[in-house]
């Protein structure tokens, strides 16, 4: 099942950071391999700054949603959000 919800055009290399957020806080969502080699491509195709910028607001859209469903544990999951992706937010 697709999932249009928040389709539109945009920078292609947001969707690589989306899937590189996702390895990264999800780890066993993916391989280790895959993971790798997402980040890998981050690297490469991203400058430094925008893959940070791009990071950060897949935190924030996350934060966002947690906290509209689970306030409780918004804190905590941004805690393990940010400790996550720590080299790609400094």
């Amino acid at each position: 099942m697709l999932d249009w919800e928040v389709a539109g055009p945009g920078d292609w290399r947001f969707d690589l950071v989306m899937l590189a957020f996702g390895c990264h806080i999800r780890p066993d969502s993916c391989e280790p391999a895959a993971s790798a080699l997402v980040t890998e491509a981050v690297r490469s195709q991203c400058p430094d700054d925008v893959a940070a910028l791009m990071m950060a607001c897949q935190v924030l859209r996350l934060a966002s949603m947690i906290a509209a469903r689970s306030p409780d544990s918004a804190a905590k999951a941004c805690g393990r959000m940010v400790a996550a992706l720590d080299r790609w937010l400094r």
